[in-house]
């Protein structure tokens, strides 16, 4: 097992005795590097050697049976908004049952047949799909569930236009009779979309520096599928050249120790590559290349991951 790469997405300022001890020995033992990164798309786009920032709603599109053929895709998310005291809140949704939501996806498609902004649909979301690929810019919504939407969602020259579009389909739907229907039955209606990913896919299929990859985030399954690589689901042997999203989040007390328990079973690697998620405040992740050789640097003190302190 030469090389292991470690991307643990929910690994971000916390307090220092959340850590544990393996972690921050890694830190201090190996080289550690800050990397730019505008967004989590940004992040996994460098991690797995696509263009930035990764086109989401593309792989997604395409793992999802939509036919996009070299063409700009951006994902149109269902999410409801609830809060207190005037504030709104994103929150995922779902799609309801294919009958209903083949028949508001029928009735849209009528609706705006004439518009630039082509509609498709996916078992979990639409889409919106153009030849050319407009001046626009979204915001990731797995950064934003459970806070206020930013005010301006979508930036570019495009943004403008893109906006009375999105705002034309939700009124739309908001009026069709299923979605009534819901209102009286006190349902959250399905009308609500947050747009993003946007992108279109690589022209050229790269090879991806990983031979395998593992984490139960659906986007790293359809990049997987794409590329053609192998999915590792845990079981086995686990693979060379192995990308592991590790799920676990950091801020639970019992996630050091998972972790402990995790790197006795992978030491034998050669090569361990660590990133952490992404540090907003300063658009930044951290960067950690750990080899078997460094284990004897344990003259080094151990240091936290983010540029923090180091540990006592």
């Amino acid at each position: 097992m030469p090389r292991l790469g470690l991307w643990l997405r929910g690994l971000q300022a916390l307090p220092e005795e959340r850590y544990g001890r393996v972690l921050p020995a890694l830190w201090g033992q190996g080289e550690g590097e800050s990397i730019a990164a505008p967004s989590t798309l940004h992040l996994a786009a460098r991690l797995l050697g696509l263009p930035e920032p990764l086109a989401a709603a593309a792989f997604l599109a395409v793992a999802e049976g939509v036919e996009v053929a070299g063409r700009w895709v951006m994902a149109l998310e269902p999410v409801s908004f609830g809060g207190q005291a005037g504030r709104l809140a994103l929150a995922p949704a779902a799609l309801p049952g294919e009958v209903e939501s083949a028949a508001l996806f029928a009735a849209a498609t009528v609706e705006f047949s004439d518009s630039p902004w082509q509609l498709a649909r996916g078992t979990r979301r639409w889409y919106v799909l153009q030849d050319v690929a407009p001046d626009l810019r979204s915001s990731d919504p797995n950064e934003l569930w459970g806070r206020e939407p930013p005010l301006r969602p979508w930036q570019g020259q495009d943004a403008a236009e893109f906006q009375r579009f999105l705002n034309a389909l939700q009124m739309f739907l908001a009026v069709q009779p299923s979605n009534r229907a819901r209102e009286a039955a006190a349902e959250d209606p399905c009308c609500h979309f947050w747009a993003w990913g946007e992108g279109s896919l690589p022209v050229d299929r790269p090879t991806l520096p990983w031979q395998a990859l593992c984490g139960a985030d659906e986007l790293l399954h359809a990049v997987a599928q794409w590329a053609g690589i192998r999915l590792w689901d845990g079981q086995g042997a686990m693979p060379d050249g192995l990308l592991w999203s590790w799920p676990q989040p950091w801020f639970l007390p019992e996630t050091a120790t998972a972790f402990a328990e995790l790197w006795q079973q992978i030491r034998p690697v050669t090569t361990l590559e660590i990133w952490t998620g992404r540090f907003a405040e300063r658009e930044q992740a951290e960067h950690l290349r750990w080899r078997s050789q460094d284990r004897w640097r344990f003259w080094r003190r151990p240091r936290l991951p983010g540029g923090a302190r180091e540990a006592r």
